[in-house]
């Protein structure tokens, strides 16, 4: 057993934003992490017959530093892994794969309670495993795990991690891998008609054809006369479709839909049939065509066509005749005419010659990341929610109604008694309480606008009434009113200029319902002028009652049936296949163009040319980082999109800005001046190039030394930000000597009011606010030295790994502990191609010594096109939280997150949250499962 620990220099700094805290000892900081059985160096390798059998001996056990250790131990004279009575401790096995492909997993283990959970992780897929009592800790089974998937040949790693609310102690004694053979020939295919699909008796249809035809694949079934049918001129039966596709085997169903099928272990079923014939005319063809968004070149495959007969009993010598049998080999069968639908909608259509330079590198690519961003800006991935989106739109009807609202999300409640209606009665200027406004309903669709208002209390039949949901620019001028009155039901277009409504708009696409709700349905095109951004109110206005209820959402962006807003990364790529050659299988282009959307969906008119420039830039910057090559590590054009994207996110630190009161957005609008602040610029990674270089931190054999020297450095050049002098005192009343030059540095500057270090849009930028990285990578070039605390050492550093081909993305976390919640620090996670795994700085993420506590950490994504929407979560003590789309927050254990600082974050976790939809039930932290 092996006791690791690390020392390195302890910083302490303080901020009403972030707080760096360290176990100083001596002027040390010490980090002891897990403890860890070693197991032997030899890695287990396949078998002949691809076997590999990972016993208790070869494992690698990780303990943790407190608690009962897991131990290796005997029963009958044989090795296990005893004693694991602690949640954290988890077990590791380093294997080799020759052969990859999928494997049965056999456990032989030894559970005393009812039941134990556990996770099998290998790579990226996470198994979930419950297992069963064997009667007592001596007594060992042979357990089946869930299958597993390995397609790459090399080493993998295989660990057993306790699900902690679940687990219950077990003795494990081996895991085996047992690989799954599939024999995919004809041979095959009549054992399994014969054995599974028994007493449904088949014969198969005859002159069929497989075939590629532009971008689609087909296949021609014709249902010809032969022995079978020669007294009859028509069939009746079930035909089913198996296709063999790389070395897989499917079933093509009536859904359009491949479904994987194991022909060895299954029975047919109705899911997987394509086509039902009643009494049809010998003769007639059963067309098939399928498209494969993620074809592989060259594609072979093999086709069968079975028609079922429940009416005849066919042998196997006859089926053998009959059976339908063709293969083809297909090197360019990749569908355009999604990519050239979704083209077609974008408001500047690309020329002819820059279409064809996308369709061949899409056509041409093999790389995985170019897929799946093909993927992502088709919105492939998220069909799911946008279907799931649009049948809750349709299920809206405007009837007055309020029950098909109650699901769908987009109700905001107003919570406040915000009215003033003057009462008669009482003395003049006396106004009493009043709150005629409940909650109001708005969705934004692709073709409508469905609104909703509830009052308190429905207006009785007679009474005069006005209620209305205003549509607000930007920078809060009113635009457009939905409007309900007594009187009248109406939409009204204001004139901004005037200050007055200039027309009634009306249309015989426009519905209006008032019941037990006020309800319109108003077709979208009708607001011609409605800005791309607004914000919307409802009000309840009634003159003749003195009283105005107001309530309003300024969160609302784009339409909700296309979220995500991947229109402007196809924009974005479009623009820069007119002016770059795409080659194929380089992903920088379309890597690029997908976290550039973002910014340019935002971007007023003038300044996104600029942005389509710094994006090409930042393409050839990607190529220069790739000089910098760290042993062990993979170019940066081979790592998952995961990590393309993070690096090539230039608004590393800009999410913050649209909450954080720093008002350098006009209108909320990214013009030229907030772009040239906010926005990382190709030119930056040179600046942090020459830094580097000139102060000797990069180390090409040791990423690990490269990422210290930089976090390092940047900790000897940041100065602590000076915004409140107050705090400055406190602070300097409680360590005189340690703060000394902070308090005398401010003491001048509060005199003589230099506390601003730059202005955006007539906004002074304080030096207590900062974390922009464009604006510090050059302002420490300049001054060799910066302001700011965590968050701006980790907008800098995410600058820096840029410039020499490291992604990396920012974290931020606090502490939940008794009855609060602290934010505590920001760092960054840089990747690790040779771990897969993303590792924290020394510095970053330390223990706090608050005691036992949780973790709620944000993980700040690349924006990836995504909209925008703000969800505030109130914590303990009445602490308030914002969470956006653009940041993941996970709640975890104390334990784990020591796990995660010590052994670093997986890929495969991250995976799970790059490209989940943020909604208000994220916010819901208590809800996630807490170890």
């Amino acid at each position: 057993m092996t006791n690791r620990i690390q020392f390195g220099k302890s910083v302490i700094f303080f901020s009403n934003i972030c707080i760096f805290t360290a176990i100083i000892f001596g002027g040390i900081g010490l980090f002891v992490l897990a403890d860890t059985v070693m197991a032997e160096e030899n890695i287990p390798q396949q078998a002949e017959d691809g076997t590999i059998e990972l016993n208790a001996v070869m494992a690698d056990i990780h303990n943790p530093v407190d608690g009962i250790n897991a131990k290796l131990e005997t029963y009958d004279g044989k090795p296990n892994i005893g004693y694991w009575a602690d949640a954290r401790t988890w077990i590791e096995w380093k294997v080799f794969i020759d052969t990859p492909g999928q494997f049965d997993v056999i456990a032989e283990l030894a559970v005393n309670e009812p039941t134990s959970s556990f996770e099998v992780v290998i790579d990226d897929q996470i198994q979930t495993v419950s297992v069963s009592s064997t009667e007592s800790y001596s007594h060992f089974s042979k357990v089946t795990l869930p299958q597993i998937n390995i397609d790459q040949p090399g080493e993998h790693s295989l660990q057993i991690r306790p699900i902690m609310s679940k687990w219950n102690p077990i003795n494990l004694r081996s895991i085996t891998l047992i690989p799954i053979k599939h024999a995919l020939n004809q041979e095959t295919i009549l054992e399994w008609v014969t054995q599974k699909c028994h007493p449904i008796y088949t014969f198969s249809c005859v002159d069929s054809a497989l075939y590629a035809s532009g971008d689609k694949l087909h296949l021609e079934i014709a249902i010809s006369k032969s022995s079978y049918l020669s007294d009859r001129n028509s069939f009746s039966g079930d035909l089913y479709v198996l296709i063999s596709l790389q070395d897989a085997f499917f079933f093509f169903n009536d859904q359009g839909q491949f479904l994987p099928f194991n022909p060895f272990s299954d029975t047919i079923s109705s899911v997987f049939k394509y086509k039902t014939f009643e009494n049809e005319p010998v003769g007639n063809i059963a067309l098939l065509e399928y498209y494969f968004p993620e074809i592989i070149n060259p594609l072979s495959l093999t086709f069968y066509a079975v028609l079922v007969k429940p009416d005849e009993h066919l042998t196997s010598e006859t089926m053998t005749s009959n059976l339908s049998i063709h293969s083809i080999n297909i090197t360019k069968g990749i569908n355009h005419e999604k990519l050239q639908h979704e083209i077609s909608k974008l408001h500047i259509q690309p020329s002819d010659k820059a279409l064809q330079n996308i369709m061949n590198y899409r056509m041409m690519s093999l790389s995985d990341s170019i897929k799946q961003g093909f993927s992502l800006i088709l919105e492939e991935e998220n069909e799911a929610i946008l279907l799931q989106q649009q049948n809750m739109i349709r299920s809206i009807q405007i009837d007055g109604q309020l029950s098909d609202w109650e699901n769908s999300g987009c109700i905001y409640e107003d919570n406040q008694n915000d009215t003033t209606p003057l009462n008669s009665s009482l003395p003049i200027e006396v106004y009493e309480p009043s709150d005629d406004l409940k909650r109001y309903g708005f969705i934004h669709g692709n073709d409508f606008m469905y609104c909703m208002v509830e009052p308190v209390t429905m207006p009785s039949e007679g009474t005069e009434y006005h209620y209305r949901i205003n549509l607000l620019t930007p920078d809060n001028k009113l635009a457009y009113a939905i409007v309900w009155t007594s009187f009248r039901d109406v939409v009204q277009e204001w004139d901004t200029d005037s200050g007055t409504f200039i027309k009634y708009i009306t249309t015989d696409d426009a519905v209006f319902a008032k019941k037990d709700v006020f309800e319109a349905k108003i077709p979208a095109e009708i607001l011609y002028n409605l800005p791309q951004y607004y914000h919307i109110e409802a009000v309840v206005w009634h003159e003749y009652k003195n009283s105005l209820d107001v309530n309003w959402n300024p969160n609302l962006e784009t339409s909700i049936e296309t979220q995500y807003g991947y229109k402007y990364c196809l924009d974005v790529f479009c623009q820069y296949a007119e002016k770059m050659n795409l080659v194929p299988d380089d992903p920088f282009p379309i890597v690029q163009a997908i976290t550039e959307g973002y910014i340019y969906k935002i971007a007023e008119d003038d300044i996104r040319p600029v942005i389509i420039n710094d994006g090409l830039e930042m393409i050839k910057q990607a190529e220069q980082s790739m000089s910098y090559s760290f042993a062990g590590q993979k170019p940066l054009k081979e790592l998952p999109i995961e990590a393309l994207l993070s690096w090539a996110d230039r608004s590393m630190m800009f999410g913050g800005y649209r909450y954080a009161g720093l008002s350098v957005l006009k209108s909320g609008q990214l013009n030229k001046d907030a772009y040239e602040f906010l926005v990382l610029h190709p030119s930056d990674l040179v600046t942090c190039r020459t830094m580097m270089d000139t102060h000797g931190l990069i180390d090409t054999q040791s990423l690990s030394n490269t990422m210290f020297n930089i976090e390092d450095w940047l900790w000897q050049k940041n100065k602590y930000r000076r915004y409140y002098i107050q705090t400055i005192i406190e602070l300097y009343e409680s360590n005189p000597e340690y703060w000394e030059v902070v308090y005398q540095e401010s003491l001048e500057e509060h005199e003589t009011g230099d506390v601003n270090i730059a202005t955006v849009n007539g906004v002074d930028i304080n030096k207590g606010s900062i974390f922009s990285a464009s604006f510090e990578v050059n302002y420490l070039f300049q001054n060799s030295f910066f302001y700011g605390n965590c968050v701006d050492v980790t907008a800098i550093a995410l600058a820096f790994h840029k410039a020499i081909g490291i992604p990396s993305i920012h974290f931020m976390y606090g502490l939940i502990a008794d009855d609060y919640y602290k934010e505590i620090h920001s760092f960054p996670m840089y990747y690790s191609s040779q771990a897969d795994t993303w590792f924290n700085y020394l510095n970053g993420g330390n223990n706090t010594g608050l005691g036992t506590y949780d973790v709620l950490y944000l993980i700040d994504r690349p924006q990836v096109g995504s909209n925008y929407q703000m969800f505030n979560k109130e914590l303990p003590k009445g602490d308030s939280l914002v969470i956006t789309t653009r940041t993941y927050p996970v709640r975890v254990s104390q334990s784990q997150w020591i796990s995660i600082n010590d052994d670093g974050y997986p890929m495969s976790e991250l995976k799970k949250y790059m490209f989940n939809f943020i909604t208000s039930s994220d916010t819901e932290f208590t809800s996630l499962e807490t170890q």
